[in-house]
């Protein structure tokens, strides 16, 4: 009599479900097409050269800061994503960025907020992984509905920091479809 029948019996119902978690998609890809670019705003962005541009991979298209080196991303993606690695090119070595700190779901952030907030990472970026990938320590970096970047300065020390390209990839979460479900117990 432990059974359903002792469950209802007692005036309870089977225990519900839990809701169901969210899909893991294994593939690490480039997760640029999941940035609400809507929302997402970059600080410091010379007017001349929008936001879109550091999402295209030409040395055309350059993304550069205004007043001095720093640059703050404030990017929103469409649905929660994990993140594994950044990829960064800039059209000049000297221009590009050196120094960067991310944080996870604390936009929108500011200049005073990235010096008052520790961040998840503070990467030094090498002069290789300019070439390659800023490999993340993937596990910081598991629901991210938000990143912010903030590039704190370039190579050279110059006033200017210049990007071509920021590629964003992991994976995204997939969100189980809840009226696909079937209801489990007794009615």
């Amino acid at each position: 009599m432990f059974g359903t029948e002792m469950l209802q019996g007692m005036g309870g119902g089977m225990p519900q479900m839990p809701a169901a978690p969210a899909e893991e998609s294994k593939d690490i890809v480039n997760i640029n097409e999941l940035i609400d670019t809507t929302k997402s705003e970059c600080q410091n962005l010379d007017s001349e050269t929008p936001l879109a541009n550091a999402f295209t991979d030409t040395e055309t298209s350059v993304l550069k800061s205004d007043c001095d080196e720093q640059l703050l991303f404030n990017l929103y993606f469409q649905s929660a994503v994990k993140i594994h690695h950044l990829v960064i090119r800039a059209p000049e070595l000297a221009a590009a960025p050196l120094n960067l700190k991310t944080y996870i779901n604390k936009c929108p952030m500011s200049f005073d907020d990235v010096e008052a907030i520790d961040p998840v990472e503070a990467l030094e970026i090498q002069e290789g992984e300019l070439q390659g990938d800023i490999i993340l320590n993937f596990v910081k970096y598991q629901n991210v509905s938000n990143l912010t970047i903030f590039i704190e300065d370039n190579r050279d020390g110059g006033d200017v920091t210049q990007l071509c390209k920021l590629e964003i990839h992991g994976s995204p979460l997939l969100q189980s479809d809840m009226k696909n479900l079937k209801k489990v117990g007794c009615s």
